[in-house]
């Protein structure tokens, strides 16, 4: 699979486009280099993971382990948001009333811990077959 469509598949899972960030200005929240950073990130997490230590890429990828990586890299996305909207928290007090101009950190933190216990225990399972199978 090339770049580009791991890029795509990524951004279709989070359903990272344009047309659905009114929020945003109508833009992407993450780039393509992004996008690239997470997959990136996400297959030397999965390579570096006992028990069988591996080394694929990202264009040499199984495709049967490619969920695993998307959630790895939405994972690190997420990350990146979450930090992102920590960093620039801003609460407003306005006639006093108290208005939390990012009420949504909150969810960004469950969705941040979904996605990195599914990405670590899809990888357990992964590798485990994996050193199963390489005692037949």
């Amino acid at each position: 699979m090339s770049k580009e469509d791991l890029i795509a598949e990524v951004r279709a899972k989070l359903g990272d486009y344009a047309a659905e960030n009114r929020i945003l200005g109508y833009k992407p929240e993450f780039s393509d280099d992004n996008y690239l950073r997470a997959i990136t990130s996400a297959i030397r997490r999965f390579n570096n993971m006992p028990p069988v230590i591996t080394a694929y890429r990202m264009t040499k990828f199984p495709g049967g382990y490619l969920d695993t990586v998307i959630d790895g890299a939405i994972y690190y996305l997420l990350s990146k948001g979450a930090f992102k909207k920590t960093r620039n928290f801003v609460g407003i007090k306005d006639d006093g009333i108290y208005v939390n101009a990012e009420e949504n950190i909150n969810l960004y933190i469950k969705l941040l811990d979904f996605t990195r216990e599914n990405f670590i225990n899809e990888t357990k399972e992964i590798k485990a077959a994996m050193n199963i199978e390489s005692l037949f």
